[in-house]
């Protein structure tokens, strides 16, 4: 006998609450949701890229090792969720460790650009990005999903090392100003950002168009919560401007060929390629130590003829490959950390000036281009002042913390506040923006890198090899 058809055809009978309890098992058999769990392939491999858990199990990656599976015709694709719908703290992604990094927890806060009357807090959709897909901006593409979780994923807890299938009904353009108020030489930037149902969800069955989806929920509140839940630019108490706003929507075929075209998809030979090429340049990387230190050549000839020829390639693999683990060899990790915050400085825009032994801003045209090339300030460098230039591109990082503005954090062990528990490893890139209703927690000094971690002077004479530059 079919005894699950037996309760299904009994339960008008029964108590009101058992029944709805029952109605709601059988629904729940009918869902036709596939396993979305994560293979982990990016770190598996036995070089210095292998990246483990406390378990020593393999951590997959949430950006390189998940198929988007992105098709046009049906309009659906595969996502990872980074907040579900209102979720109490915010994360974006780190592409280098492929996980998730905690930036704030969500407070109530009014408009900032009082046109919404109630106040904001906590997202009222699944905030998520489409793995392999980075935007113009070479971030991860955001999408936000419309739908109960039930349509989603078996999971009842948070959902963490797995993806979704989605269907997307259109997209809408997000502006960011880093420094308000935005003129010529400081535009908002632009970014196209997707819109989607669950695909299994009855209630969106019928929902094609973000104009339809507007008849379902309050818009306003969607608006709102973009251009305020994720901060604004403080400048002192009860004085802040708009860092968000949105605007315009478009359809869904139109909105995914603008994102794959602008964007970037990654192949699976791509990232092959990628993983192979990054690791061989930090090997190379790591050889100008020894060309110091066992050759006798100068440092400021050999990281010149590094900065020429490989600086490029080496600041796209910092940006996607983890170089080598601090497990595996400590001094060899922070060697690159301190590598990698020359480049962030150099990418916020600054240059560094041997004469003066100072990160120096860089000075820009009408046009929005930088006047001067790092590599022509190299010329009248010692080796003295080329040494200062990494543990003060450290300095300096930490002191734009304390501003509004874009700034890096060294990040290694990232305890959220969802039990995520991540190893990070990496510098990551934070806004700066704070809502004002959370302002007053920034008064404390924010350490952006650890203490104890010293550049080590990479010098000819064989006295100071051992020296330490605080």
């Amino acid at each position: 006998m079919n005894y699950s058809r037996y309760i299904c055809q009994i339960k008008k009978v029964i108590f009101l609450g058992l029944c709805s309890i029952l109605l709601f098992s059988c629904a729940q058999k009918k869902l036709d949701i596939p396993v979305t769990d994560v293979k982990p392939l990016w770190f598996k491999s036995d070089g210095h890229v292998r990246f483990v858990d406390g378990l020593y199990q393999t951590v997959p990656h949430l950006f390189f090792d998940i198929n988007p599976q992105i098709d046009l015709e049906s309009r659906e694709l595969n996502a990872v969720i980074l907040v579900e719908k209102d979720g109490d703290n915010h994360y974006e992604l780190d592409l280098v460790s492929g996980r998730r990094v905690y930036t704030h927890s969500y407070c109530r806060e009014d408009d900032v650009w009082k046109s919404y009357a109630r106040s904001i807090k906590n997202p009222p959709f699944h905030y998520a990005f489409v793995p392999r897909l980075i935007n113009r901006q070479k971030e991860p593409q955001k999408v936000l999903i419309f739908g109960d979780k039930k349509y989603l994923t078996y999971s009842q807890k948070k959902i963490t090392d797995e993806f979704v299938r989605v269907r997307i009904i259109g997209g809408i353009v997000e502006q960011f100003c880093d420094s308000y108020p935005c003129d010529k030489l400081n535009t908002w930037r632009d970014s196209v950002v997707l819109v989607a149902v669950a695909k299994d969800d009855p209630e969106y069955k019928d929902v094609k168009s973000i104009t339809k989806l507007k008849s379902f929920i309050n818009w306003k509140r969607i608006k709102a919560f973009l251009e305020n839940g994720r901060g604004r630019t403080i400048i002192a108490k009860n004085t802040y401007f708009p860092a968000y706003r949105v605007y315009g929507n478009s359809v869904a075929g139109k909105s995914m060929k603008f994102a794959l075209e602008s964007g970037h998809l990654f192949s699976i030979d791509e990232l092959n390629t990628l993983g192979r090429t990054c690791e061989a340049l930090y090997e190379k990387a790591w050889s100008m130590r020894d060309k110091v230190l066992k050759e006798k050549e100068s440092f400021k000839s050999v990281f010149t003829r590094f900065y020429n020829e490989y600086w490029n390639s080496f600041n796209t693999c910092k940006q996607y490959v983890r170089s080598p683990r601090i497990k595996d060899n400590h001094e060899k990790h922070w060697f690159f950390e301190f590598l990698h915050a020359f480049s962030l400085a150099n990418r916020l825009g600054y240059v560094y000036k041997c004469n003066f032994q100072s990160w120096e801003p860089n000075q820009v045209n009408y046009d929005g281009e930088l006047l001067f090339k790092q590599e022509d300030f190299f010329r009248t460098c010692s080796d003295e002042e080329l040494n200062s230039a990494f543990p003060r591109a450290v300095n300096l990082l930490s002191s734009l913390a304390k501003t509004s503005k874009r700034y890096y954090k060294y990040i290694e062990y990232e305890q959220g506040r969802d039990t995520y528990n991540e190893k990070i490893y990496n510098w990551i890139g934070l806004t700066g923006k704070s809502q004002s209703c959370a302002a007053q927690n920034k008064t404390r000094e924010i350490e952006i890198f650890p203490n104890d971690v010293e550049w080590k002077r990479l010098i000819l004479e064989t006295k100071k090899e051992d020296m330490i530059l605080r």
